[in-house]
C-alpha cells in the first residue's frame, strides 16, 4: 500500500487516504490548528498537502524549490517546513501562504517547538536553536565534524570550513573553537580560503567565486566569477589577490571592485596556497606546475626555484627560512636564499599539506598522515606529535594567536595542543628576533648571487658592494623599509673576478640618522 495510510483502532488495521494526492510517498507529517499536513519530494520541487477533514481528502497548499522533509507549529497557529539545502519556511496562517525564514542552503530534516525555542536538525550542520523563531540562531553543543581550512580574523574570531557540501560551509566561533555558529549563504556553497584587509572587510574564496561579506546587510555578494577560488590574500599594499582551479590568479586595488589576470600557468594547474613575505614579495604554489614568485605584489610573475612540481603550503621560519610541502611523494623543501634554490627538508613519502612556524625555530608539517615537527636544533629530522588526537589524519593546521596550534581532524573534530606556542613567524609577519646580515648564496658565485638580511624593526637601509680598493660597485637598497626577512640580488657580470664585500647599514630614520646596525661580509667571484 502507497500514500497516506488511516487507522482508526489503535493501529490494528489500515486504509489509504489518498484523495486529492497525485505523489504516492512522503516524508513528513504533521499537525497544525486541528489540520494536518503532508510533506513530499515532487517533480522539480516539494510540496505540502493539508487536510481539514481528519486525512479523508488532500489538497496542495504550498509549493518550494526542493523537498519538505520537516515539519512544525506552535499553538497560534504559525507553521514551519524544513527544505532540502534551503533551510526554514515559515507560514502565519496555517500554511496558506509562505516565506523563506532562515538557514539558506542548509537541509533541514528534523524541526521541534519549545515554549521558548524553536530548535532544526540539519544534515552536516548540527542542531540550531532560535529563541526569536528564526530571526537569529545558535549552535547547540555540536561542532564541525570535518574542517578542511581553518582562519582567525584580527579580532581573535576562529573560522571553519568544512569543504563539504554535505554540512554547513562555514562555521564561526568567538572563543576559540568552545562554541560554534554557522554562517549562513544564499546558496550551496563551499568555502576555501577567507582573508580580511585592513579596514576589516572579510572575503573568501569559493566554489561560488570570489565572495565578499556586507557586514550591514550579513550577506555574502559574489564580486568575481572564474572557476572555483581556492585561495585568497591581501599583499602588503592591501591589494587582494585570489588564485582559482585553472592556474589563474587575479588582482584587485580597490577592495574587489574590480578584479585583472596577472598569471595564468595552466587549465590543467590550481593554485594551492598564495604566501606573502614581509619584503613585499609574493609566492604562488601550485599542482603540477612548481612555485612561482612576485617581486612587485602580484602584478608580474616569474617562474621560481622548483622545489617540486605541487606546493601546496609554505612557511618561513625566524631565520627567514622558506619552508614548501609538496605532498606524499616530495615532502618538505627548504630555502635559505628567499625561494631561489632548494634543498629536500625530509618527511618523504608522507602526506603533509600544512605548514606552521614557531618561534623556537621549529616547523610543524602536518597532514593525513598526522602531525610532526622539526626542530631548530635537529632540522630534517622529524618526529610525531599525536598524542591527544584520537585519528591521526589532519584536514586543517593552524597556530591561533594565542599560541596554540589547532588541528582539524578527519571526521574527529578539531583538537587544540596542550602547549602553548607564543607566536612571531606568521604568513604576514616579521618574524625577526635581530638585525642580521647573511652571508651570500651561492658563494663563491658566477655571475649572481643572493644577499639576505634581517630587520627586527623599521628603519632606513642602504646594502652596497664594494671591492678591495673600498670603491662603491653596486647600490643594491636605500630606502626605508619595514621589520622582516629581505633578500637582494647582484648581478656581477660587468665585474671582474675577485674578492668583494657586502656592507648593511641600518639607520633609525629617512637617512643621515643614527646608524643603528652595521656588517660587511666577504663575498668572492669567480669567472
Amino acid at each position: 500500500m502507497e500514500g497516506i495510510l488511516k487507522s482508526t483502532d489503535g493501529g490494528e488495521t489500515w486504509r489509504q487516504v489518498n484523495s486529492g494526492l497525485d505523489v504516492a510517498s512522503f516524508d513528513v507529517i504533521g499537525m497544525a490548528s486541528g489540520r494536518i499536513f503532508v510533506g513530499t519530494e515532487s517533480l522539480g520541487g516539494g510540496s505540502l498537502y493539508r487536510s481539514e477533514d481528519d486525512g479523508e481528502s488532500w489538497s496542495k497548499v504550498a509549493e518550494f524549490p526542493e523537498a519538505v522533509r520537516a515539519f512544525a507549529s506552535d499553538p497560534p497557529g504559525r507553521v514551519f517546513a524544513g527544505i532540502y539545502k534551503h533551510g526554514v519556511y515559515s507560514s502565519p496562517d496555517a500554511g496558506k501562504s509562505w516565506a523563506p525564514l532562515a538557514l539558506p542552503g542548509l537541509t533541514v530534516t528534523a524541526l521541534a517547538l519549545s515554549a521558548d525555542a524553536l530548535l532544526a536538525g540539519t544534515t552536516g550542520g548540527g542542531v540550531l536553536m532560535s529563541t526569536d523563531r528564526g530571526a537569529s540562531w545558535q549552535l547547540v553543543g555540536v561542532r564541525p565534524v570535518e574542517a578542511c581550512g581553518l582562519f582567525f580574523d584580527t579580532s581573535g574570531r576562529l573560522y571553519a570550513m568544512t569543504c563539504d557540501q554535505s554540512q554547513v560551509p562555514l562555521f564561526i566561533s568567538n572563543d576559540v573553537g568552545a562554541d560554534w555558529f554557522p554562517v549562513e549563504f544564499q546558496s550551496v556553497t563551499t568555502v576555501y580560503s577567507l582573508v580580511q584587509t585592513k579596514d576589516g572587510v572579510l572575503f573568501a574564496a569559493s566554489s561560488h567565486g570570489v565572495l565578499r561579506l556586507d557586514s550591514l546587510a550579513g550577506q555574502w555578494l559574489k564580486v568575481l566569477s572564474r572557476g572555483v577560488f581556492t585561495a585568497i590574500i591581501v599583499n602588503n599594499q592591501g591589494d587582494l589577490l585570489a588564485g582559482n582551479d585553472r592556474g589563474e590568479i587575479f588582482l584587485s586595488r580597490d577592495r574587489g571592485i574590480n578584479w585583472q589576470l596577472v598569471l595564468a600557468v595552466s587549465f590543467q594547474s590550481k593554485i594551492e596556497v598564495l604566501f606573502t613575505f614581509p619584503d613585499g614579495s609574493v609566492f604562488a604554489g601550485t599542482s603540477f606546475r612548481g612555485l612561482y614568485r612576485s617581486q612587485d605584489g602580484g602584478e608580474t610573475w616569474t617562474r621560481s626555484g622548483r622545489p617540486s612540481s605541487t606546493v601546496l603550503d609554505l612557511a618561513i621560519d625566524v631565520n627567514g627560512f622558506v619552508f614548501a610541502a609538496s605532498g606524499a611523494e616530495f615532502g618538505i623543501w627548504r630555502s635559505e636564499d628567499g625561494g631561489i634554490h632548494w634543498l629536500n627538508h625530509g618527511l618523504l613519502d608522507t602526506r603533509v599539506r600544512f605548514l606552521e612556524a614557531t618561534p623556537d625555530g621549529s616547523i610543524y608539517a602536518a597532514g593525513l598522515d598526522g602531525v610532526f615537527r622539526s626542530s631548530a636544533a635537529t632540522p630534517g629530522d622529524w618526529v610525531g606529535e599525536n598524542n591527544g588526537l584520537p585519528y591521526p589524519g589532519v584536514k586543517a593546521f593552524v597556530l591561533a594567536p594565542d599560541g596554540h596550534l589547532i588541528a582539524g581532524t578527519v571526521s574527529h573534530g578539531l583538537f587544540r595542543s596542550a602547549a602553548v606556542l607564543t607566536r612571531v613567524a606568521s604568513r604576514q609577519g616579521s618574524g625577526v628576533a635581530d638585525f642580521e646580515l647573511r652571508q651570500n648564496y651561492p658563494n663563491p658565485f658566477n655571475p649572481s648571487t643572493t644577499i639576505s638580511y634581517a630587520l627586527p624593526r623599521s628603519g632606513f637601509v642602504t646594502l652596497e658592494v664594494f671591492d678591495l680598493m673600498g670603491r662603491r660597485v653596486a647600490t643594491l637598497v636605500k630606502k626605508k623599509q619595514p621589520a622582516g626577512f629581505y633578500s637582494a640580488r647582484w648581478n656581477a657580470r660587468n665585474s671582474a673576478s675577485g674578492v668583494y664585500f657586502s656592507r648593511l647599514l641600518v639607520q633609525d630614520g629617512q637617512g643621515g640618522h643614527r646608524p643603528v646596525f652595521s656588517k660587511t661580509n666577504k663575498l668572492i667571484l669567480l669567472k
